[in-house]
């Protein structure tokens, strides 16, 4: 079975990472991507350092997007342990606890692309023994969730908040962020993250308000627990986007611990940091201009063989230049076929450094996901 130990923060072990080369399914799991279910008793998922997402969709894989988050975050953060949180599929419904790779679907990207990165692990958990022994067990048990149009989403993220709470840890969005770079400084240790693009003022004078795209708590963090309060004693829209409910919950929380006069931060603690620190900007961008300037004269010069090369230079030189080690999906527009635009191009090549398996595994199936 496996086991986890708490670990304290004492500095990320920062070394390059390297794309791990394909290795042999094996029963050793200390050399592979491994499967398992969460259990309750007697092991609990407490590991400040690991990064973990949630998708709870009854299918045991995930789409494109989903495959290019996991695989672009295990790629550079070798040194920490990645955990995706799936539910619990019925065919897997049995008392083993442990699921290898080799049970699973060998079209599935599970077992195709996820296999790939020693530092992975599948986590299948049912709901109901998840959500127990917490606050929020009984605004599951009450199921108006199960009636919500967001219904997936819903349970995605308020799970989510139970990770947070039964283990700490830094939570990334599974269908909306990739990783470009390790996340390994103290930047991202305790930290909530304002959302600048829809800062408003409230009636406490708070500026900012907190969004859910990505966050990190150690376990047992004061503001987790409030969290889950604050989930648990709101009352409860169905018809609400998952997004404004968390929102709240983190935005009030913050507001009443951690916010003083002046909105300044009084929790010594926690890191509020702004979009720029976090997310590259959009590709209309000023940043992105010398690249898309570069693709229209190699285009109009004809000289095609030296486009993939220059322009994976110049992307990753524009992305180690900026502060921001992540970029989200909507910083392109939505991709209907290969109109190889510039953008399509520049989309193409960036996720082809950073989830390589991903598009070899989805080929042309990517772009209509």
């Amino acid at each position: 079975m496996v086991r986890y130990r708490q670990l304290h923060y004492i500095g990320f072990v920062d070394r390059p990472c390297t794309q791990n080369s394909t290795f042999p399914i094996r029963t050793d799991r200390r050399n592979a991507t491994y499967i398992f279910q969460w259990q309750p008793e007697p092991w609990e998922l407490v590991n400040n350092q690991r990064i973990f997402m949630h998708g709870v969709t009854d299918s045991a894989d995930l789409n494109a997007k989903q495959s290019c988050a996991v695989e672009s975050c295990a790629r550079h953060n070798c040194n920490r342990t990645i955990q995706i949180f799936m539910r619990m599929p019925a065919s897997y419904n049995q008392p083993k606890q442990v699921m290898e790779l080799k049970n699973l679907k060998k079209k599935s990207s599970l077992y195709s692309v996820l296999r790939n990165y020693k530092n992975l692990e599948i986590v299948f958990f049912k709901e109901s023994e998840y959500f127990r022994n917490t606050a929020l067990f009984g605004w599951y048990n009450k199921g108006e969730w199960r009636k919500s149009p967001h219904r997936d989403s819903h349970l995605s993220g308020f799970s989510s908040i139970v990770s947070l709470f039964r283990g700490g840890g830094l939570f990334i969005d599974l269908d909306t962020i990739i990783t470009l770079k390790p996340l390994n400084t103290l930047k991202w240790w305790n930290f909530l993250m304002k959302n600048d693009e829809e800062a408003s003022q409230t009636a406490g004078g708070i500026v900012n308000i907190m969004t859910n795209d990505i966050f990190h708590l150690v376990y047992g963090h004061r503001l987790s627990d409030d969290v889950i309060l604050n989930l648990s004693q709101s009352v409860y829209d169905p018809f609400s986007p998952v997004n404004n409910i968390l929102t709240t919950a983190f935005h009030d929380s913050v507001a009443n611990i951690c916010i003083g006069e002046n909105d300044t931060n009084l929790c010594l603690d926690l890191q509020l940091l702004n979009r720029r620190d976090v997310f590259l900007p959009q590709f209309d961008s000023l940043i992105w201009r010398p690249v898309f300037l570069a693709l229209d004269k190699y285009i109009a010069t004809n000289k095609s063989k030296q486009v993939e090369k220059t322009l994976r230079i110049m992307i990753k030189n524009t992305v180690n230049d900026n502060i921001a080690s992540m970029i989200k999906w909507k910083s392109y527009p939505p991709l209907i076929g290969r109109s190889n635009s510039n953008q399509e191009i520049l989309h193409s090549l960036l996720l082809s450094q950073h989830c390589p398996q991903t598009i070899k595994h989805f080929s042309n199936e990517f772009w209509d996901n």
